[in-house]
């Protein structure tokens, strides 16, 4: 089982190394380019509840990481907008962008009746592609998987760069059937790497329709990628627009202070307005207590109080699920969550 990342301390050195390398590179201001304008006065299309967008193409690995090299004002500007959009995953760097902590937002939900933990903003997408998949990935292109990762506890990329499955909207499907052909040894020596084809979708047992689905609604396939990592999705679209009552984070925690705040005022206010009106108010306000005084001054029996029942503190999703040490760049370690061994 994963206990919490933030409890092992070999979890948290990786991630500060990453994150250590990151602080490193040049910050920048301001926010992402803006998502070009949807048709239908900006109601956009609707399906199974979820909106069809597509990725944004700043946050893909392949518009930080060209020819090799890592772009650091690019990704510093995706890896921030993760931070503002999901939480931070370490304390220093990503902290200073979200007060809340991505894993502090994991939901567990089942994906194609496996368990998984992700985070609980791109959960209604992930109900989407599933829907999708079921509609229109039939016949030959039925697909049944037998394991899924979400939330990792631990920073599995090398060099500078910080993994998405930190951020918990990341998903591993099959690692076993769905290689990742540009990732360490000994991923090239798997059988479908070895494969001369055409495209990433010709090494991988995952039908290409399961592609499509994810793609719908605002993920990525890394199989896109240099990295050829099949087994690999991500939400990069954006978490403002999945349905139509989606809120911007933070606005629903900053309504409910507000609401919290109005609602002391009036207290208070109320608390104020109840003085005595006459002299008669206030002697009776007088006599009240001091008959209560003399009240309180005769033994009364008193009745013993049960003990209190400890409670056991909840499991986090991390420590409910195995380990997910595959890793876009690291081998395949423990089993994911839902692997039948």
């Amino acid at each position: 089982m994963l206990a919490s990342w933030r409890s092992r301390p070999v979890v948290r050195a990786l991630v500060a190394s990453a994150i250590g390398l990151l602080a490193l590179m040049p910050t920048v201001g301001g926010g992402p380019p803006a998502l070009a304008k949807e048709k239908g006065g900006g109601q956009g299309t609707f399906e199974h509840g979820c909106r069809v967008q597509k990725p944004q193409a700043f946050l893909q690995r392949k518009s930080f990481v060209i020819g090799g090299m890592l772009d650091g004002t690019k990704q510093t500007k995706a890896v921030r907008y993760l931070s503002e959009h999901y939480g931070y995953v370490d304390e220093k760097l990503t902290a200073a962008w979200s007060s809340e902590s991505a894993l502090g937002q994991a939901k567990s939900v089942r994906f194609m009746g496996l368990p998984i933990s992700v985070h609980a903003r791109i959960a209604p997408a992930l109900s989407c592609v599933e829907k999708r998949i079921q509609q229109t990935c039939r016949g030959k292109s039925a697909y049944t998987p037998r394991a899924i990762g979400g939330f990792r506890g631990a920073n599995t990329y090398r060099g500078g760069e910080v993994s998405n499955h930190l951020f918990g909207i990341a998903i591993d499907i099959d690692p076993d059937r769905n290689p990742c052909c540009g990732c360490v040894d000994p991923w090239p020596s798997h059988p479908l790497c070895k494969l001369k084809v055409r495209n990433a979708q010709e090494r991988m047992a995952m039908p290409s329709c399961w592609v499509k689905a994810f793609e719908r609604f605002g993920f990525y396939w890394l199989g896109d990628d240099t990295l050829e990592d099949t087994m690999h999705f991500e939400f990069l679209g954006d978490p403002d627009k999945i349905t139509r009552t989606s809120k911007k984070h933070g606005a629903e925690k900053a309504g409910a202070k507000g609401s919290e705040k109005a609602s002391g005022e009036k207290g208070g206010a109320k608390k104020g307005s109840e003085k005595p009106s006459s002299k008669k108010a206030m002697d009776k306000k007088a006599t009240d207590k001091a008959g209560a005084k003399k009240g309180a001054s005769k033994k009364v029996p008193t009745t013993k109080k049960a003990p209190a029942v400890k409670k056991s503190p909840a499991p986090t999703p991390l420590e409910a699920q195995p380990s997910e040490e595959r890793g876009a760049e690291e081998p395949a370690g423990e089993a994911l969550s839902g692997e039948n061994p």
